[in-house]
């Protein structure tokens, strides 16, 4: 997809790696524009000098762009080096500057959440008077097994539930065999979903979803689904807590109570009124437009 847009590319196991940097030297030209995506999951894994790889960043583009996260790997926080022209930080969170002393500009806020363009200002989501629908989503590997503790809290509900579960693409297989056999046992009817490359279907089809706090809670707010988010730990928790304070999911803290979920999904699928408050303030505050709102600010330096 790439190389038939015409652009070029290095691909590299370690983005730290001496033949990594070497076969950046070998791209044909200075670019325009480099956008480096600290978002990926693994960066923080593979990047074990980010100073040297943005200094290296640096040489290799006129603009460069970094898409940052919020947590300790963060660029933006770990240099007072002017490396980057622009830093995006495109979630809802407590930053309000538009400067950074890693960047000469900071993009921040909800406006510019990255989403794919199918979920661009979707329409108003119809909502059920007897919901009974509940998604899934406890992320890519669900390392500490949230996905069971899930499903066990969901048991014995009345009427029975259909429920969605998302595998993430990283879950073990112990995981996988460990949900398989809570679906053979359950009182519920449960259909499991291998890794999705899209989310959006089964969003739209269900009354409500339960979600670890990651950036699919965007998704959720943009497709107006009614959802409890939890933390992994408090660092996501505090990373969590302004999105939750827009009323635009209930926020029911940090990992798996079975009884706190059972008794709010409980009341979120009985209120029709509480969900589609949730759905409106979701759609308010993401519209789906972020990804088209940071081009035009590219754009604006590039073509000046």
């Amino acid at each position: 997809m790439i190389i038939d847009s015409g652009y070029s590319y290095v691909q590299s196991d370690y983005l730290d790696k001496d033949e990594y940097y070497s076969s950046l030297s070998k791209l044909p030209e200075s670019a325009d524009l480099v956008i480096v995506d600290v978002l990926y999951p693994k960066f923080s894994e593979e990047c074990k000098n980010t100073l040297a790889f943005f200094r290296k960043m640096r040489s290799l583009g006129r603009f460069v762009v970094a898409i940052d996260v919020l947590d300790h790997n963060s660029v933006s926080k770990n240099t007072d080096e002017p490396l980057l022209d622009l830093i995006v930080h495109p979630y809802v969170s407590l930053i309000a500057t538009n400067r950074s002393s890693a960047g000469k500009n900071l993009l921040a806020g909800a406006q510019y959440a990255i989403l794919p363009p199918e979920y661009a200002q979707m329409i108003r989501r119809p909502h059920r008077k007897h919901a009974n629908h509940v998604l899934v989503l406890s992320g890519g590997s669900d390392r500490d097994a949230f996905t069971l503790k899930i499903l066990e809290a969901l048991e014995n509900f009345e009427p029975t539930l259909d429920i969605s579960v998302i595998i993430g693409p990283l879950f073990s297989d112990k995981l996988i065999h460990q949900i398989e056999d809570a679906l053979d046992s359950s009182t519920n009817r449960i259909k499991l979903h291998n890794a999705p490359e899209n989310l959006l279907s089964q969003m739209l089809s269900c009354d409500m979803a339960i979600s670890a706090s990651g950036l699919t809670k965007y998704e959720l707010a943009a497709t107006g689904t009614p959802a409890l988010i939890f933390s992994i730990d408090l660092v996501h928790a505090e990373i969590n807590r302004p999105f939750s304070e827009k009323k635009t999911a209930i926020d029911i803290g940090v990992g798996i109570s079975r009884d706190l979920v059972a008794s709010e999904t409980r009341k979120l699928l009985s209120d029709i009124e509480l969900r589609k408050q949730i759905s409106r303030s979701g759609q308010e505050l993401i519209d789906g437009l972020g990804t088209q709102r940071l081009i035009n600010e590219i754009k604006k330096v590039l073509f000046c």
